[in-house]
């Protein structure tokens, strides 16, 4: 009778904590979720603009440390004390765009390449990445905002070839509307990604599964390997013999024809996340290379600017000199190289 009764009370207790779990989990989880992203209809998905909070991300340099995340009325990530203004009063020298490389979510802005261009070498700059751009997605927004009165003199598109050639027409599929490029999420991988168990676990029981995750790495710790990571996402583009025929690299010509018509410079950075420093990566640089001498658009190539930071006893180990711990994003060391070397390279 005893037992019966202590297993009652333990599946009260369990219903009752799942129960508020269900209802007001998320109230406190605030400091580990991150809020400032929202569907776009035109752009796929976009910042909130007039965001500023401190947020905890998982992986930030320096460790451990809550970043500082400002947004403008445009949705574009800033200096948290920079003037608001419209994207259209102004003349801008330089407008990044991208995914979460660009974004820079990992460090505060004045430690991101896009805010050092600003700071240190005082250009009029625009941070329109946004974590989880394809190509669609950068392609989409910049089309907007060109047609809508944005005047600059370079656009730099951020090219990570673990994910862009990876990501093209798999994750987005561009339609048009009333003569309006829009970018869409495609429903299978929409699909594929709620119907998983664990995220719809997270979704319902938010505090119980953070509470348990936490404990299950404690006990049981398992590190991702960002470097087979990588390597495995290359494979999948075909990377050691990549070449002209990738669809990916055939839709850059829409941001070149932009170009042309909005009378800017158009430039393509190419850089290397960890798995590239154990590959060789002549097929891809040459094929990118190729295609900007054709197309008339100009290329930055950071790839020996990253190697070049090397120590012998390290090896292609180095990566981990200019990027967070097991993470494909760039410290504070890494955002200054990327910020000095296109400044140098210009």
């Amino acid at each position: 009778m005893r037992f019966s009764f202590f297993l009652y009370q333990i599946f009260a207790t369990v219903l009752l904590v799942l129960s508020l779990d269900f209802f007001i989990g998320d109230n406190f989880l605030k400091s580990e979720r991150d809020d400032a992203r929202k569907y776009h209809d035109i752009f796929g998905m976009n910042l909130k603009p007039n965001i500023n909070k401190t947020y905890q991300f998982s992986n930030t340099d320096p460790p451990d440390q809550p970043v500082l995340f400002c947004t403008d009325q445009n949705a574009f990530r800033f200096l948290c004390n920079g003037k608001n203004e419209s994207f259209n009063e102004t003349f801008h020298d330089i407008i990044f765009i991208g995914d979460s490389i660009v974004e820079s979510t990992a460090v505060n802005f004045e430690d991101s390449f896009s805010g050092l261009f600003q700071k240190k070498y005082n250009k009029k700059i625009i941070n329109m990445g946004v974590n989880g751009y394809g190509f669609e997605n950068s392609y989409t927004k910049i089309n907007f905002f060109l047609n809508n009165g944005l005047e600059t003199k370079k656009l730099f598109l951020f090219i990570t070839s673990v994910n862009d050639f990876n990501q093209f027409n798999n994750e987005y599929k561009i339609i048009t509307e009333n003569k309006i490029p829009k970018t869409i999420i495609l429903e299978n991988y929409n699909s594929r990604k709620n119907n998983n168990f664990k995220t719809k676990l997270r979704e319902m029981f938010p505090l119980t599964y953070v509470n348990l995750w936490k404990i299950k790495s404690f006990f049981f710790p398992i590190e991702k390997n960002i470097v087979n990571n990588n390597l495995e996402n290359l494979e999948n583009i075909n990377y050691v013999n990549f070449d002209k025929s990738n669809e990916g690299l055939i839709f850059l010509n829409n941001f070149i024809q932009l170009s042309e018509k909005f009378n800017f410079e158009m430039y393509f950075v190419i850089f290397p996340t960890p798995g590239q420093y154990f590959l060789d990566n002549t097929a891809f640089i040459k094929t990118m290379e190729n295609f900007c001498v054709s197309k008339k658009c100009k290329l930055i190539n950071l790839f020996e600017d990253f190697f070049s930071v090397s120590n012998k006893e390290d090896g292609p180990n180095s990566y981990k000199n200019l990027f967070l711990h097991n993470d494909d994003h760039f410290n504070i060391r890494g955002h200054r190289l990327v910020a000095e070397s296109i400044h140098n390279k210009l």
